[in-house]
């Protein structure tokens, strides 16, 4: 896949949102949610490639195949971990049965949207929208939650969404057309 100089300005504009909103000081206080946060972006990058080299599969049977194989190690984590995983079962409510029933059923639905998307569009053009991620988390919270955003971080939204329409829109047209 070939980028464009303003795909590659607009996803560099909407990572330093992304850097303003999680790089504040109560983050990089703690390493290890900062070494947890890289690892995970470079392993759902990771994804995203192998998704996209497996554009013969459809979404749905990859969701599944791929949750069917994790559940094992996951389960065994678990344990170790948390230990009995029986004994944390007795605990639990309906509330909590309803609310993983909705989240399983929502991140899937979500998964198979997103790698369909992959399979048909560049990953240069849907990639810019995961950045989107902490922007609706944060939206989410003051809606849900009632918390306040600081002016980082809502200086930080402004900028990944002025990156993610640089990346989607001709605003730069005379950088639009040259490739790398």
């Amino acid at each position: 896949e070939h980028f464009t100089l303003s795909s590659i300005i607009g996803v560099s504009l909407a990572i330093i949102g992304v850097l303003i909103i999680v790089g504040m000081p109560q983050t990089i206080g703690n390493p290890t949610a900062f070494i947890i946060l890289i690892l995970s972006a470079f392993f759902a990058a990771v994804l995203n490639i192998q998704v996209r080299k497996l554009d013969t599969i459809p979404p749905l049977s990859l969701l599944c195949w791929s949750n069917l194989i994790a559940a094992p190690h996951l389960l065994l984590m678990s344990y170790f971990i948390e230990g009995n995983p029986i004994q944390l079962l007795e605990g639990t409510t309906y509330k909590l049965w309803i609310a993983l029933s909705y989240s399983i059923v929502v991140t899937g639905a979500g998964l198979m949207l997103w790698f369909r998307l992959i399979h048909t569009y560049p990953i240069h053009k849907i990639m810019p929208f995961q950045l989107l991620t902490p922007f609706f988390d944060i939206l989410l919270s003051v809606i849900f939650l009632g918390e306040l955003p600081s002016w980082p971080v809502l200086l930080g939204g402004a900028i990944i969404l002025s990156g993610i329409a640089i990346t989607q829109t001709r605003i730069l047209p005379l950088l639009i057309n040259k490739r790398f």
